[in-house]
C-alpha cells in the first residue's frame, strides 16, 4: 500500500509545521499557524516572523469579535502589521484535548476556504490526540 503522506515526521512541532505548511501550499495561503489563547503560535507553516506575531497576538480578539463585529479590530490589526493588508484572515477556535487553540489563515485573493482548515484540523487533531 503506498503512503498517501509523503512529509511527515514524528517530532510534534515538526509534523504540525509540515501539517499547515501542506494545507499553505494546496489552498495557496498566504500563511497558517496555530496559535493559544493568550496569542502565542505554537505552529506555523512557512515562517513569517512580523505578520505572523502580529496575527497571533491578535488571533483571540479576532475570534471574538468574527461573532459580533470585526471591522475595527482588523484595522487595527493591519496597521500593526501593514503587510497583511490585502489578504482575507480567517480565525477557527478549536478544542484539541481540553485545550483552547485558534486557528489562524490568511489569503490575498479571496477568503481562506472551509476545507483549508478542516484539512489543517484535521491533520492536527491526529497529531495532537
Amino acid at each position: 500500500m503506498e503512503e498517501r503522506r509523503h512529509r511527515r515526521s514524528e517530532a510534534v512541532i515538526e509534523a504540525i509545521r509540515l501539517q499547515l505548511e501542506t494545507c499553505e501550499e494546496d489552498f495557496e495561503l498566504d500563511s497558517m499557524i496555530l496559535v493559544d489563547d493568550h496569542g502565542m503560535i505554537f505552529g506555523r507553516g512557512k515562517a513569517k516572523e512580523g505578520a505572523d506575531e502580529a496575527l497571533a497576538a491578535f488571533a483571540p480578539l479576532l475570534y471574538e469579535a468574527e461573532q459580533v463585529e470585526g471591522g475595527e479590530l482588523t484595522r487595527s490589526l493591519t496597521r500593526a502589521a501593514p503587510e497583511l493588508r490585502g489578504r482575507s484572515i480567517k480565525v477557527r477556535r478549536l478544542e484539541i484535548s481540553g485545550e483552547v487553540v485558534f486557528l489562524c489563515g490568511t489569503r490575498t485573493g479571496g477568503a481562506p476556504s472551509p476545507e483549508s482548515f478542516d484539512r489543517a484540523e484535521a491533520g492536527l487533531r491526529r497529531i495532537l490526540v
